[in-house]
């Protein structure tokens, strides 16, 4: 291993009729693609130059007989000049390419991921519209009963124990969604259980933040006290609590 992505080649091969010693050098340009540079002396034969390029299951070859016999002024121009040449490519050609495509592949990969958010948010916000009398119903039949109504409710990725709206107008924004209608649907007989899963699956939750840390935090009134928890994405909650009682 020469550099990083780089390994060195070394082959010698000896027979009655032929002695042959080959260097060179492979570097893996992307996941799919390899580009390798081999200089071969042998006796008798002279010495050769091979560029070879892997793409997947293509292979490119192009063997270059520099001379045919062995020599100063040959070796220098089979060892030197092509590995200057080659690492020259590298930094000027081949890096700045693969970095291009990685960048291209990234800005594509997050319109994608954009535009599946937007999806999953305008659904959300139809889900909310729907279960919004739901809700309401739900918050008359607890107040009666001085029982559990969910006052606020935050999920995603939450960066601050400071108030979730200050979050949710900030920058931070776009990775915290509403959940306070969805989890008072959810309200039976005042109590509220949510167990251990994932908590984006759960009905009029969706993933805000893709494969980054998330939290859910509930404000909530039960028997005319403030409560507030906050659990994260694979803790289950359950509500109310003493532990929760704010004053």
């Amino acid at each position: 291993k020469l550099l990083s992505n780089v390994d060195g080649l070394l082959n010698v091969e000896v027979s009655t009729e032929r002695l042959s010693l080959a260097i060179g050098i492979e570097e893996a340009v992307s996941p799919m693609t390899r580009l390798a540079l081999r200089v071969a002396v042998s006796f008798p034969g002279g010495v050769e130059l091979c560029v070879r390029c892997r793409r997947g299951d293509q292979h490119l070859l192009f063997p270059i007989i520099v001379s045919d016999e062995i020599s100063l002024p040959a070796l220098l121009y089979g060892t030197t000049l092509p590995l200057a040449a080659f690492f020259l490519l590298r930094e000027f050609v081949v890096r700045p390419y693969a970095q291009r495509c990685a960048a291209e592949e990234s800005r594509l990969r997050l319109t994608i991921l954009e535009s599946e958010l937007v999806k999953k948010r305008k659904e959300n916000e139809a889900f909310v519209q729907l279960m919004t009398e739901t809700s309401q119903n739900s918050i008359a039949t607890e107040r009666r009963c001085r029982g559990l109504v969910v006052l606020n409710a935050w999920y995603g990725r939450l960066v601050s124990s400071t108030d979730d709206t200050e979050e949710a107008t900030g920058d931070h924004s776009g990775t915290i969604v509403d959940v306070t209608i969805a989890l008072q649907c959810l309200v039976k007989d005042s109590r509220l259980i949510l167990y251990d899963t994932d908590k984006s699956s759960l009905p009029g939750f969706y993933d805000p933040a893709p494969q980054q840390s998330k939290r859910l935090r509930v404000r909530y009134e039960f028997r005319d006290h403030l409560h507030e928890v906050t659990v994260a994405e694979a803790e289950p909650l359950q509500l109310p609590k003493e532990s929760h009682r704010l004053q």
